[in-house]
């Protein structure tokens, strides 16, 4: 499980892939965030404010060719 309080730091790598997508959806299932990048380069580096979104419990989804990957986020 991941903590954040006003922003969430991604770093990852993703091989081989043409795109990546990540979404953060809140327990209720509505995407409260969604962006997707094409010709995406190995090394993803990415800050998201999430000082806006209401204190809970979301789920973190990032997806590629390769396959996709679904981690909890707790935002305090």
């Amino acid at each position: 499980m991941i903590v954040a309080e006003s922003l969430l730091n991604l770093a990852f790598v993703a091989q081989n892939t043409s795109s990546v997508s990540i979404s953060l959806t809140n327990v209720a299932g509505l995407k409260v965030y969604n962006e997707t990048f094409s010709n995406h380069s190995e090394t993803y580096n990415q800050t998201i404010d999430v000082s806006s979104f209401p204190k809970g419990m979301y789920f973190i989804d990032i997806r590629s060719e390769n396959g996709n990957v679904i981690r909890k986020i707790v935002i305090e």
